[in-house]
């Protein structure tokens, strides 16, 4: 599938998609966004007000992440490959040549300005069988790779991403969650990043009430979501990837090794 072929609906804050959400019209098709058949954090009224009149601010959230035992060097150390500039080749110096001198050679290192700027995508679409305790490993590991990113000049804008399809359904909610040049915010990232309501009550509602409310009969899936806007993505979670997710640890390995083969691209 291409971007091409979604409806895209695009969102500059948490705040901006909440009020969204909170005047959105009349539902056109499902209540999934009512259903406590799922893992859910909050109720839908009140995962609106956290979004609308709180911009994310999700304090109990921010403490879950701060008690993932997760370290940020510890994804530095994993990075460390891939950040490396290295030698590339060398030419001859001439007059050290001539003059018959052993080091007769000069370096020719990479560019020492690589891209240092980076789109980050996370979708935050789940399976049904996803749950909270794991959304947390992963929220916590995705901000180490940023912490440790941005540690080595990196600057990454971040953006929340709920991009699903069913059959010929196709939509794409985008929250830009921190620009490029914002300081990183614990509440509003373990809001939209490590909490099962952001998707199962603002993005399914939202799909609810919009253009593409065919999709919300029964919110289809993001395995095969296109990511060519970003350049550095993390997946939507499926029952299989929720397995690499269960430790902290684990969780830190899967999102270094997504950013190693981003970076040396």
């Amino acid at each position: 599938m291409k971007l091409t072929d979604y409806d895209r609906y695009i969102f500059q804050s948490i705040t901006e998609f909440g009020h969204a959400v909170k005047n959105s019209g009349p539902r056109l098709t499902g209540h999934n966004s009512d259903s406590h058949r799922f893992d859910n954090v909050f109720s839908l009224p009140e995962t609106i007000d956290i979004a609308a009149n709180k911009g994310g601010y999700w304090p109990e959230g921010a403490e879950g992440l701060t008690k993932v035992q997760i370290d940020a060097t510890m994804a530095t150390i994993g990075l460390k490959r891939a950040l490396k500039l290295g030698v590339i080749g060398a030419i001859p110096n001439i007059p050290a040549y001539l003059a018959g001198h052993p080091m007769n050679m000069i370096e020719i290192s990479k560019d020492p300005k690589p891209k240092k700027y980076l789109r980050l995508g996370v979708h935050v679409g789940g399976d049904a069988n996803t749950t909270q305790e794991t959304r947390l490993n992963r929220g916590k590991a995705i901000m180490a790779v940023v912490e440790a990113l941005e540690t080595e000049g990196y600057s990454i804008e971040i953006w929340s991403v709920w991009r699903n399809a069913s059959g010929a359904h196709r939509a794409s909610i985008e929250v830009c969650l921190k620009q490029s040049s914002a300081v990183w915010n614990v509440h509003t990232a373990a809001f939209a990043l490590a909490n099962t309501s952001f998707q199962r009550r603002l993005c399914w509602r939202y799909t609810e009430g919009s253009p593409t409310h065919r999709l919300a009969y029964n919110c289809g899936h993001g395995r095969d979501a296109p990511h060519e806007d970003f350049d550095l993505w993390f997946p939507y979670v499926t029952g299989g990837l929720q397995s690499k997710l269960i430790t902290p640890a684990m969780a830190l390995d899967y999102a270094v090794d997504i950013a190693k083969r981003a970076l040396v691209k």
